[in-house]
């Protein structure tokens, strides 16, 4: 089962790279080369962040908002592009298929074109990941 760009998943128990672990929402932005997921998560939480919509990669910790207002999301939310992770395919695809990551729907065309071309652009995000997102992002309609 292969999961699409632009699906939002929950992780309950999503580990990040200092060992804790959080309940986060992620969204898919791209496979690498290697068909791994490249994989961005959000918050909800406003603390150095914009709520202005759109491309934030000029603040502290970049960032795209996305309010509440565009339906996306129940909350005021930012894809955070600091720090994109990339996940190995069959073991995300398993974690979902045994229902220890759930999916939430898919983000709109719109909506993640612009988290999309966010991303490729924030200076924080290895090359590869850059050029993959690019190239997800040509694919879409």
């Amino acid at each position: 089962m292969a999961l699409k760009v632009g699906e939002i998943l929950f992780d309950p128990s999503f580990v990040f790279s200092d060992g804790q672990t959080k309940g986060k929402l992620l969204i898919i932005l791209a496979r690498s080369l290697a068909n791994d997921y490249i994989v961005a998560r959000t918050t909800s939480n406003p603390q150095r962040k914009s709520f202005a919509y759109g491309c934030h990669n000029d603040e502290p910790d970049p960032n795209f908002s996305i309010p509440k207002t565009t339906g996306a999301f129940p909350k005021d939310t930012w894809v955070c592009l600091d720090y994109l992770f990339t996940f190995d395919d069959l073991k995300l695809e398993a974690k979902v298929a045994a229902g220890e990551i759930t999916q939430k729907g898919v983000l709109q065309s719109n909506i993640l074109k612009a988290v999309m071309d966010c991303a490729a652009g924030a200076y924080d995000i290895d090359g590869r990941q850059a050029t993959a997102i690019r190239n997800a992002l040509s694919k879409i309609p």
